[in-house]
């Protein structure tokens, strides 16, 4: 038996790892499937609704998804008449990414949706519990917790 066995401290944070991220996104993938979409299509989509002139490498930093797997997702997305490409007005070279009404009309109901869960988090929590799983996000990405191997 190793030390490890025995520690409180490595025992929750592996339940919450194993068990609760898990069901975050067991959740969230049954949501993208509900509209015939995968994950990486889902979070492309709502990082485009929230940032319309948005590049590949933000949208794949954003999404923590390869370049390609976010170009796939674009395409994917197109096809499904959720996003369109628009021309720049300033500057008819440059091309950008926007919502349908359709692409648009998802992404609220998906904020609807993640906004129960997070009134439902905040119920068992208490008040202001969003700035402590945010650092305890960023604390386990910084020490590699949730780093990826992505290929760019």
């Amino acid at each position: 038996m190793s030390e490890l066995d025995n520690n409180d401290s490595f025992f929750q944070f592996e339940t919450v790892v194993i068990r609760d991220f898990r069901i975050l996104y067991q959740r969230f993938s049954a949501y993208a499937a509900k509209y015939d979409l995968n994950n990486s299509e889902l979070g492309v989509l709502v990082a485009i609704v929230t940032d319309i002139k948005t590049n590949l490498t933000d949208l794949s930093d954003r999404v923590n998804v390869s370049e390609s797997a976010v170009s796939q997702a674009i395409t994917g997305l197109m096809k499904k008449k959720y996003i369109r490409s628009e021309t720049d007005a300033k500057d008819r070279r440059r091309h950008f990414l926007a919502p349908t009404p359709k692409g648009e009309k998802l992404v609220i109901d998906f904020r609807e949706h993640e906004k129960e869960i997070l009134d439902s988090l905040e119920k068992e929590l208490g008040d202001g519990f969003m700035p402590t799983v945010v650092k305890t996000i960023e604390t386990a990405k910084d020490n590699g917790f949730t780093e990826f191997n992505r290929k760019k």
